[in-house]
């Protein structure tokens, strides 16, 4: 079989490489392994067989969730896998290995943020590499988690090389999470990306990509799609991903839902982001279709049926798709009901265009599908089609016509059949839009049949054929001829209508008469006047139309005649008036005795009553009809003769002959009107100025009838306001328009003659009309309608001026003499509007009323809303007429001097600069008035005052502002401001000051709101000074104004203007700004009362209130009255929940700027907690009864009445207590607020009539309580966070209700107030801690209870804060059980608690109360719960204590857990219950975290290395103990188990831990203790092995190949180890425990000699000890003694010298004896004997072969026992024997035959 690819080779060999480099050259790093769960060098420890057996319980973990993760348990995760290198793999193989993972990953990419993934992607990683051999499978998993940490590590672990995931390398390099708009720019850049996304969100045979993958997918695409031009290419890569979403397979599932809705969204911002190809529209169109199609089958959900409907009408509105495919109309068909989905969705979107698209496609289907056919017209029926009539009828008859021509192959009777079908549908359910769409169709069409001349007899036929039974439907060639497109056509067929057979019709009440109807009134309004014509010449015309109509027609007809002809230059005009002259002979003969119709004639008629040469035979007709009519206006009118034919082409003498005749007859027609309006002015005016509304002639005629009346009328003060105040405003109206159009002034005014001083008119003009009309009536032949309305009305407002003049108020009664000074102003207003028009009209108003217009301009100048230009000319006039007033005048004017200020502070410069020139004109007139001695002591500084404004004059025009300035400085004792000279302010003493500051305030105080605004703005710089009585009256009638009209549903007063306003909030600010305590409490009633709103969001009622807001101080408010500071507290808090967030904002900032006692809050508080007294808490605790005065609770009572949302106000009154912390002795209110929170928790009754009294509240009851709890809770807790461990206020322990919050905040529903409650527990820790400990145990059962359901990051922290907290004060109070009692609580609940949650709650109680104490505890308490709940320990990783403590123990390392496995072994061998099952778990656990690979791992860096082996020993010593309790007890699984775990133990350190944990044992004080540590030195030793086996295992680390060759550090250890060991043997008594104990001793050196041979001086102590022990009475001891000898004189070779004397005495003397006695004793056959002749044996190899040289004195006994000795030769025991021939063989080869006789001999 092939092998891998070379380049897959060469990559792994790469990757290698990479992982292990050294950083340095020649030091070597430690090898590290790629990860996503370990550290790397952590991961290098691990073995695969740990990682294989992780992921198979995470595998577990995951087919528990998704059954098809099974499918990979014996393939990617089976036992065999282990063995399996890809690299060894052929392609064949690692092809099928590729599919599988490929697969896996796929699924898994749903599941990839649960730590079980990730256990078997870690399994992955090692055994199959596949972040090199998969990388891109690797990445498309991972990246629906970009933001994730495990993303990051995925990423870190891959080459991503020049691939196109190379932008990755910036993830690598940083370390920094990806967010998704990187990918979504990388996917622009590089749409190989966004392919790769999208193929991987595509579903492949079974593989269905998740819900993660797929939302995934569907975000980027629609971000890549906002911001980029889509073009084919794009579209192309994404297709196939929404393709696929919208397939059936991909339904019935919640991740195929969210798939397909994605699919859906996607298509919409296609077909909106670019004009797509025809092919792919089609293709998007069915299978959203068949989606539809699909949902509708299923009976799923409407909204999905509903979204693909959306979809596909968005497709063809977008796409402008004119057609849709005939498939996927077929598909539509199958859906049920499709015309009330299609209904359903009208009513709520626009679909009219998709209707549109759809009726025709239905119609294009439907002559040879009869589904489609039954489709539409079940659309008809359902489906809203009014505008898609038109186009349903016109293809309709079009086809018909075709067929009927002939221009159709093959047509079927069904086809045919099936028009008529819908056409008649059509007809019945829209009979006039269907009628009016046969109408357009025949005017439209231009078809020419060629069998059948008339294209109207070819639509009759269709139409008899269609619609012949149609009742809706007349003759239909004559309604085709009706609305024929050639005009002869249709005045044809008007003629040819039989009217009486057209009355029988509506006499028997048939519809087809109403379309008769119809199109005979149509044809009225026809463009052809001709037509028009035939219509009116019908009989009997107002019996077919009704009169309303008819007139309204004949109306209309008029209306254009007179328009074309006013417009018309051409000759040709006969047909229009002959119109005209019918239209009025219709009126005539059907209409003049008609009273109820005779005004309207009139109406349609005036215009026509001024004869013009276009019009003249209309005109005369007109006059003809108006002196028919019963009309009293009209009866004196003269009829002329009508000119003769052809005199307009006649000579020009006859055309002035004409037109002279024409101007004759105006003249006295309209002197006849203008007789019988001035006969009765009151009745006829309405109907005229009505009239003026029918046309521009109408107009012009009502101006001359007008101006003619004013020189016949004698008119009387009555008579003219009659006419004067219904005609100014139209003809004022009717100016501006005239001037908007860009009128001439020359041109209005040139019928004007000049006036003399008297007023007459001048010598050109005879006074009389005559003269004027006559021009004008002359103009009106060959002048521009507009130019002579102008005339007209220059006329007009001189006839109004002059009779005006005539009616001056000498004699008049006040109230007139009043009427007349305002028409004079409005006179005055209007001329000065238009002054270039009318210059002689103001001219002569300023000759003939000088006084008052000097009167009226002062009253202007203050006045709101006067033009610019108005005020500009109004001070040019005033400066212009100073001059020449006379003293009375003169003095009101200077009087009126303020007035002038309000122009002289306009934003407008003009305004300014026309204000400081009139200033300037009356600084002479008051040094006038001065000299003669009239000024008056009032005024006596104005002219100074004068003075110095002209002295500013620059300034003043050139910065509106320094008039303020100005003003500040003049009348303040001290000014800051640098835009006016100080000295100002000097010019003039404090007594002057005041007379100048009440001289400006009595005057503004009675002039307009306006301007009284502008003056006490000019003069607010005085302060608190401009508050007079008057000002206080002027603030207190505003404030009341405001109070009724805005704050009460009266409404008594009038509404305030926004001038008023201002001035209120100008008052207000000046109140705010106090100068003394005095002045601050007399102000305090108007703050009070600008603070009221109840609930009003008018303007005018805000803005006061945020005057106050803005500008109130904590001084002024604290130099209040304590009532007064009350009230404004008490509308604070109504204000804070305001519904405006201007003043709910504003109101917080006033509350956090003012200073604040505690009485006052006291006084709120009191009566919400004990609404039926009045007591308040002192600053010291005690409560003392306070009397509240009746008008003190009166005027809070009205001040807030009505106002108080309880609710609001309790919320907002706890928000502020919250928020301001800086309360004066805030601490005595935690009583009230307790007793307040005992109320929310425990009396329902008053949160329920709370809430009842706030009928306006949105919230629920217990919504409300929750935020009055929480709010309280909050507050409290602030409270007693300030409080802290300041001890004078420690003693108000008796206020903290602890019970309480116990108690409520476990029981509470609301997790935010739970977590409050324990939040306020936290702090109170500090001020009554004894309180608290006594309540421990009831406090961390409720936190217990609480973690079950509170897994919020929040109630995590407030968790943690509480336990912080309370443990370390509970710990100095109790002892160590309380501390297992604590952790029993939290073990108690743990199962229902998430892990993650109680991990982290678990952790953080460690943390607090020592982790190293406390860990251990917590292990025996969950091991004592698994035992408790498990009568069989079986099975114990999959219990969830266990599970527990093994993930807890992860999370520390191992100095932590190491030191709790010695406190749980400790704790078990002291448990007296089910001691041996809790010691089954304990080293079933034990076992397992001593493979942990952080033991071995530290000691190599040798961290905490002092301390590990202390540890490593205790629990050695633990264990050993244990394993002795086990050996009692003979319990022999359990037994096997711990010396599993010594074994374990061992495996994992290094020869100087070991030795020193070995040493530290053999010291302990227990006997037995050390024997069973020198056996397990032994035994450990011996299981070391010779280095070639421990080469062939091949899966020794490090720390084993440490023993093959002992360091240093492990030398010294040994060293220690010996010399200990060799003091235990100098130590021991003469007993049997000691005989028991130096029998292990000797064995363990004998054993260590062997293993770790040496020359080193330990060795020679320790011979020279077991050397002592060989004569020992115990032949076993004897025994091992001699073995031991033999390998420490191996070990030592010549150093053992020294102690070679005693031990051949030893060996020699006591030996042969003991054997002998031995022999007698038991001839030979006992073991003992054979065993200790085998120790002998052992030590004379040792001896011989070491110390040969040295062996002459002693070779002849040696001699003797090895030859002569019977047991040498023993043939009961072979080994025996045979050592003994090695023996004597060794004495042969090492010592010379010469050196002892007795080789001699024997040789």
């Amino acid at each position: 079989m092939a092998r891998a690819s070379i380049s897959s080779q060469l990559q792994i060999i790469k990757t290698a490489l990479n992982a292990s480099t050294d950083a340095e050259p020649g030091k070597r790093r430690p090898l590290t392994r790629p990860s996503i769960l370990f550290d790397a060098k952590a991961a290098a420890d691990i073995d695969i067989d740990t990682i294989f057996g992780i992921a198979l319980s995470g595998l577990e973990t995951l087919i528990t969730t998704e059954e098809r993760f099974r499918n990979y348990k014996n393939d990617l995760f089976s036992s065999q896998s282990k063995e399996l290198d890809r690299e060894l793999a052929g392609q064949e193989e690692n092809k099928r290995i590729n599919s599988s993972i490929s697969s896996y990953l796929s699924l898994l990419s749903g599941y990839l943020d649960s730590h079980s993934a990730l256990k078997t992607v870690e399994y992955l990683i090692r055994r199959y590499k596949v972040h090199v051999h998969n990388v891109e499978d690797l990445i498309l998993c991972a990246l629906p988690y970009h933001d994730t940490h495990v993303f990051v590590q995925i990423v870190q672990l891959i080459d991503t090389g020049n691939s196109r995931w190379k932008f990755l390398d910036g993830v690598k390099a940083s370390g920094a999470r990806l967010p998704r708009e990187v990918i979504v720019q990388q996917c622009i850049r590089d749409m190989g990306v966004l392919e790769a996304i999208c193929n991987y969100a595509t579903p492949v045979k079974k593989i269905q990509p998740s819900k993660h993958v797929t939302g995934f997918c569907t975000a980027v695409i629609f971000e890549v799609l906002g911001l980029v031009t889509v073009d084919s290419d794009i579209v192309k890569r994404i297709l196939q991903y929404v393709s696929s979403a919208l397939q059936p397979g991909a339904r019935g599932q919640n991740r195929g839902q969210n798939q397909k809705a994605g699919a859906l969204m996607i298509i919409s911002l296609l077909s909106q982001k670019s004009a797509l190809a025809l092919n792919v529209v089609k293709s998007l169109m069915l299978s959203v279709a068949d989606t539809a199609r699909a949902e509708a089958k299923e009976r799923g959900d409407l909204q999905w049926l509903r979204m693909s409907f959306m979809t596909i009408i968005s497709i063809v509105r977008l796409q402008s798709v004119e057609l849709i495919p005939k498939k996927t109309v077929d598909v539509l068909n199958d859906i049920r009901d499709i015309s009330g989905i299609l209904s359903g969705l009208a009513k709520d979107f626009n679909i009219d265009n998709f209707i549109a698209v759809f009726l025709d496609s239905l119609l294009e289907y439907s002559a040879s599908d009869e589904q489609c056919r039954r489709t539409l017209l079940s659309i008809i029926e359902t489906v809203p089609m009014k505008l898609d009539v038109d186009r349903v009828v016109s293809r309709i008859l079009t086809t018909s016509m075709k067929i009927c021509q002939g221009n159709v192959d093959s047509v079927s009777s069904e086809s045919v059949s099936g028009g008529k079908q819908i056409l008649a549908s059509i007809s019945q359910k829209y009979p006039n839009e269907s009628r009016s769409a046969i109408y357009r169709f025949v005017k439209e069409t231009k078809i020419q049949s060629k069998k059948i001349n008339s294209t109207y007899d070819l639509l009759c036929k269709i139409i008899d054929e269609h619609l012949g039974s149609s009742p809706q439907m007349p003759d239909p060639k004559l309604s085709f001829a009706l609305e024929h497109s050639e005009a002869g056509i249709r005045k044809s067929a008007v003629l040819g209508l039989d009217i009486a057979d057209v009355l029988r019709e509506k006499t028997a009440g048939s519809a087809k008469f109403a379309a008769i109807q119809d199109a005979l009134l149509r044809r009225l309004y026809d463009d052809d006047l001709n037509v028009v014509l035939a219509v009116l010449n019908l009989k009997n015309l107002s019996d077919v139309l009704t009169s309303p109509s008819l007139i309204e027609a004949i109306h209309n007809v008029l209306q254009r005649c007179v328009e074309l002809l006013m417009s018309s230059s051409s000759t040709n005009t006969s047909s229009r008036n002959n119109a005209a002259l019918l239209c009025l002979q219709q009126v005539i003969t059907n209409f003049k005795d008609e009273e109820l119709y005779s005004k309207t004639l009139a109406t349609m008629i005036f215009p026509l009553l001024l004869i013009q040469s276009k019009t003249e035979r209309s005109n005369m007709k007109a006059l003809e009809l108006a002196k028919e009519l019963k009309c009293p206006f009209y009866k004196n009118l003269a009829l002329l003769p009508l000119s003769e034919k052809g005199s307009e082409k006649g000579s020009k003498k006859q055309l002035d002959q004409k037109l002279e005749r024409i101007s004759s007859a105006n003249s006295v027609n309209i002197s006849e009107l203008a007789k019988t309006f001035s006969s009765s002015p009151k009745e006829y005016l309405p109907w005229l100025i009505e009239c003026c509304n029918t046309h521009e002639l109408s107009k012009t005629l009502f101006f001359l009838v007008l101006l003619e009346s004013l020189v016949m009328l004698k008119m009387d003060v009555g008579q003219f306001y009659t006419i004067f105040d219904s005609c100014f405003p139209i003809l004022k109206n009717e100016w501006e328009k005239l001037e908007s159009l860009g009128i001439s002034a020359e041109q209005s005014g040139k019928r004007i003659v000049d006036v003399d001083c008297e007023g007459n008119l001048d010598v050109d003009c005879k006074g009389t009309i005559d003269v004027d009309c006559k021009g004008i009536l002359n103009d009106l032949l060959d002048t521009d309608i507009k130019d002579l309305n102008a005339e007209i009305l220059a006329c007009l407002f001189w006839r109004l001026l002059k009779a005006f003049i005539a009616i001056a108020p000498a004699d008049l009664s006040p109230d007139m003499k009043e009427k007349w000074l305002s028409t004079l102003q409005d006179l005055f207003l209007f001329t000065c509007h238009s002054k270039d028009a009318f210059s002689k009209h103001l001219k002569y108003l300023f000759m003939k009323c000088k006084n008052p217009l000097s009167r009226i301009m002062l009253k202007l100048l203050t006045e709101e809303g006067v033009p610019d230009t108005v005020q500009i000319e109004t001070l040019r006039s005033l400066s212009h007429i100073c001059s020449q007033l006379d003293e009375s005048s003169t003095l009101q004017l200077l009087e009126n001097f303020p007035s002038i200020l309000v122009p002289l502070s306009s934003d407008n410069q003009n305004i300014r600069l026309a204000a400081m020139s009139c200033i300037e004109e009356l600084s002479p007139l008051w040094s006038r008035i001065s000299k003669n001695g009239k000024s008056g002591v009032s005024l006596h500084f104005l002219g100074e005052m004068l003075f110095l404004i002209m002295q500013q004059k620059k300034m003043i025009l050139s910065d509106k502002n320094i008039l303020a300035s100005f003003f500040t400085s003049l009348l303040s004792s001290s000014s800051e401001s640098l835009l006016v000279q100080q000295a100002i302010g000097k010019r003039f003493n404090e007594s002057t000051k005041k007379d100048i500051l009440n001289f400006m305030l009595d005057h503004a105080l009675g002039l307009p709101a306006h301007s009284k605004l502008k003056i006490l703005s000019l003069i607010k710089g005085a302060g608190s000074k401009l508050m007079s009585s008057g000002v206080e009256s002027l603030l207190n009638d505003l404030l009341e104004n405001r109070r009724q009209h805005y704050l009460k549903d009266g409404k008594l007063c009038p509404k305030l203007s926004q001038s008023e306003v201002d001035i209120l909030c100008l008052l207000l600010e000046i109140c705010t700004k106090a100068n003394s305590s005095d002045e601050a409490r007399d102000f305090g009633k108007f703050i009070v009362e600008a603070l009221r709103l109840n609930g009003a969001e008018e303007t005018t009622v805000l803005e006061p209130c945020m005057t106050i807001l803005r500008n109130l101080s904590s001084s002024i408010y604290g130099s209040m009255k304590p009532e007064t500071q009350e009230l404004i507290f008490r509308n604070l808090l109504i204000l804070y929940r305001c519904p405006n967030g201007g003043i709910q904002n504003s109101s917080r900032d006033t509350v956090l700027r003012i200073s604040l006692n505690c009485s006052i809050v006291e006084k709120i508080l009191d009566p919400i907690v004990d609404p039926n007294t009045c007591s308040v808490a002192s600053a010291h605790g005690k409560k003392q009864k306070r009397s509240v005065k009746n008008q003190d609770r009166n005027q809070c009572d009205d001040a807030t009445q009505g106002r108080e949302n309880p609710l609001l106000f309790l919320s907002a009154f706890l928000d502020v207590l919250l928020m301001k912390k800086d309360i004066v002795n805030r601490t005595s209110l935690v009583g009230p607020l307790f007793k307040l929170l005992r109320l929310t928790f425990e009396n329902e009754e008053w949160m329920l009539k709370a809430h009842k009294a706030s009928s306006g509240s949105s919230q629920s009851v217990s919504d409300f309580t929750a935020h009055i709890q929480q709010t309280l809770l909050l507050t409290l807790e602030d409270i007693c966070v300030s409080i802290g461990n300041d001890i004078a206020h420690k003693n108000v322990g008796h206020k903290y209700d602890l019970q309480l919050l116990v108690d409520h905040a476990c029981s509470s529903d609301d997790v935010v107030t739970s977590n409050y409650a324990f939040s306020l527990i936290t702090a109170l820790v500090k001020i009554v801690p004894d309180e608290v400990c006594a309540r421990t145990s009831d406090i961390l059962t409720t936190m217990g209870k609480s973690t079950v359901t509170q897994l919020d990051s929040q109630s995590q922290r407030v968790f943690e804060g509480l336990i912080s907290a309370i443990i370390p004060c509970w710990l100095s109070r109790t002892n160590d059980n309380d501390t297992d009692k604590l952790l029993q609580i939290f073990v108690e609940v743990l199962p229902q608690v998430a892990e993650h949650r109680g991990l982290s709650i678990i952790q953080h109680i460690l943390r607090t109360l020592g982790e190293a104490e406390s860990l251990g505890s917590l292990l025996f308490l969950l091991f004592q719960s698994l035992i408790s709940r498990q009568s069989e320990l079986s099975l114990l990783n999959k219990q969830w204590e266990y599970e527990f403590a093994v993930l807890l123990s992860e999370q520390y390392s191992c100095t932590i857990w190491l030191r709790s496995l010695i406190l749980v072994l400790k704790k078990i061998g002291t448990s007296i219950q089910d001691k041996f099952k809790q010691m089954q778990v304990a080293m079933q656990f034990v076992a397992d975290k001593l493979r942990d690979p952080e033991i071995s791992y530290k000691l190599q860096l040798k961290e905490d290395m002092h301390d590990i082996q202390n540890m490593v020993g205790e629990l050695m010593e633990q264990v050993v103990y244990h394993l002795q309790l086990v050996n009692s007890n003979k319990k022999h699984s359990l037994k096997e188990n711990i010396r599993a775990v010594l074994r374990t133990l061992t495996k994992g350190l290094p020869p100087s831990t070991y030795f020193n944990v070995i040493k530290e044992l053999i010291n302990h004080g227990d006997s037995d203790m050390k024997k069973k540590a020198l056996g397990l030195l032994s035994e450990t030793v011996k299981d070391l092995g010779t280095g070639a086996k421990l080469k062939k295992k091949g899966s020794v680390s490090s720390i084993r190949s440490s023993w093959q060759q002992l360091d240093e550090v492990s030398l010294k250890s040994y060293k220690k180890l010996c010399s200990s060991i060799n003091k235990l043997l100098d130590d021991a008594q003469e007993d049997i425990s000691s005989t028991s104990l130096e029998l292990a001793a000797v064995s363990a050196l004998e054993v260590l000699a062997n293993r770790f041979p040496s020359h080193d001086e330990v060795y020679s102590k320790c011979l020279k000890s077991v050397c002592k022990r060989i004569c020992s009475d115990n032949s076993a001891l004897s025994s091992h003694c001699l073995r031991a000898t033999g390998a420490l004189v191996n070990a030592l070779g010549p150093k053992a010298l020294e102690e070679l004397p005693s031990l051949m005495k030893c060996v020699l003397e006591k030996f042969p004896a003991e054997t002998n006695k031995t022999v007698d004793s038991a001839i030979g056959s006992s073991s003992s004997v054979d065993s200790l002749f085998m120790s002998v044996l052992l030590t004379l190899e040792a001896v011989v072969n070491k110390l040969a040289g040295f062996l002459n004195p002693y070779l002849t006994r040696i001699l003797q026992l090895v030859v002569l000795h019977p047991l040498s030769f023993s043939s009961s025991d072979p080994k025996l024997k045979l050592k003994a021939d090695v023996v004597r063989k060794l004495i042969t080869e090492k010592i010379p035959v010469t050196v002892c006789p007795l080789l001699q001999r024997l040789a």
